[in-house]
C-alpha cells in the first residue's frame, strides 16, 4: 500500500510540475529556445531554434521585432489563456527560408504566447528586437543592398555578393545586423576586427559609427539580409 501511495504521489507531482511549467511566463529573451546571442544599446539579437515536436515556454513580446527565417518548418501558436490555432503537421512553413518579416504591433500591445514546431524540420529564426523609441524621419544613411522595408524601428535590405566581390559598409548613426541567409562565406571587416560568416544563420553586428566592409571569400554567390536598428 505504501509503495502504491508513493507512486501515486510521484505521478501527481509530475503532472503538477508539468502544468506549472506550461504556464510559466518569461520575457522573450529569457525563453530557452529564444537564445540571447547579442545585446547592444537598445536592441537584442535572438537565435530562435525550435526542434520538431518541441514547445517553448509562454513568453512575452513587448517591443518591435524583425525575423529573418533560417530553417523553415510549420509551427502552431497558443496565446496565454487561449487555444492552439490547430496548424497540422502537413501545413507548409509560414515563412520560406531567407524571408524577412516583422511585427511592430508589439510596441502598442504586448503579446504572450507559446510556439510548437509541428513540421518535420527545425524551425529557426534570427530575430532582432528594438527596445528603443524608433525614428520619426525616413531613410537610413549608407545602406547597402536592395531595401525591402523601412519603418520607424527597422530598415531591412538584401545584398548578394559574387565570389571575390566586396562592398563598403559605410558609417551609420545606428547599429546594423548582417545575417547570412544562404550557404557561402562572407568576411566582415569592422573597425574593431574581422569575423567570418561561414554558415546560414551566422551574423555580425556593425555598431553605430563603425567603418566596415563585406567580402565574399567563398566559391559561390552568397546573400545577406541587413537589419538596421533605428
Amino acid at each position: 500500500m505504501r509503495s502504491l501511495l508513493r507512486r501515486l504521489w510521484l505521478s501527481l507531482g509530475i503532472v503538477i510540475a508539468s502544468q506549472l511549467s506550461a504556464q510559466t511566463v518569461v520575457p522573450v529573451h529569457e525563453e530557452p529556445r529564444h537564445r540571447l546571442v547579442y545585446e547592444g544599446d537598445g536592441f537584442r539579437v535572438l537565435d530562435v531554434r525550435i526542434p520538431p515536436g518541441d514547445t517553448t515556454l509562454f513568453h512575452t513580446h513587448d517591443a518591435p521585432i524583425t525575423y529573418v527565417s533560417i530553417d523553415a518548418s510549420a509551427v502552431d501558436t497558443q496565446p496565454l489563456g487561449g487555444n492552439w490555432l490547430g496548424i497540422p503537421s502537413s501545413a507548409p512553413p509560414l515563412w520560406a527560408r531567407g524571408r524577412v518579416t516583422w511585427n511592430l504591433a508589439y510596441a502598442r500591445e504586448p503579446v504572450t504566447h507559446r510556439v510548437t514546431t509541428v513540421g518535420p524540420a527545425q524551425f529557426r529564426l534570427i530575430a532582432v528586437v528594438n527596445h528603443g523609441p524608433g525614428a520619426a524621419e525616413a531613410g537610413v544613411a549608407n545602406r547597402i543592398g536592395e531595401v525591402e522595408e523601412e519603418n520607424a524601428w527597422f530598415s531591412v535590405a538584401r545584398a548578394s555578393l559574387q565570389p571575390g566581390e566586396s562592398v563598403q559598409w559605410g558609417q551609420s548613426g545606428r547599429p546594423d545586423v548582417a545575417v547570412l541567409v544562404t550557404d557561402g562565406i562572407i568576411q566582415a571587416s569592422i573597425s574593431d576586427g574581422t569575423s567570418e560568416l561561414a554558415e546560414r544563420g551566422s551574423f555580425v553586428v556593425r555598431t553605430a559609427g563603425a567603418d566596415a566592409s563585406l567580402r565574399n571569400v567563398g566559391s559561390a554567390a552568397a546573400t545577406l539580409v541587413i537589419v538596421s536598428v533605428r
